[in-house]
């Protein structure tokens, strides 16, 4: 890329990484976000779906407990219909 990969780029690549199953790539991603933003619910909630699509469910249940554990709150969606 011609340029460095900001949050909006690498919570896409995230999205990407759930769609296709790629675990390694999420981690990686998910590091690098919560880099620059370590209380974003999004992150802890995209990397847990990856892996309970992938049936690792332990470590998906883990990281929604270190979520809890570190008091990050999950935002509740919106919707303005």
């Amino acid at each position: 890329m011609p340029f460095e990969a900001d949050t909006t780029v690498l919570g896409a690549l995230m999205g990407a990484c759930r769609l296709h199953g790629a675990i390694e790539l999420g981690n990686e991603v998910t590091q690098l976000l919560l880099e620059s933003q370590p209380n974003h619910s999004g992150c802890y909630v995209e990397l847990s779906s990856i892996y309970a699509g992938a049936g690792r469910w332990d470590h998906a249940a883990a990281l929604r407990k270190a979520m809890l554990d570190a008091g990050i709150n999950q935002v509740p969606a919106q919707s303005l219909i």
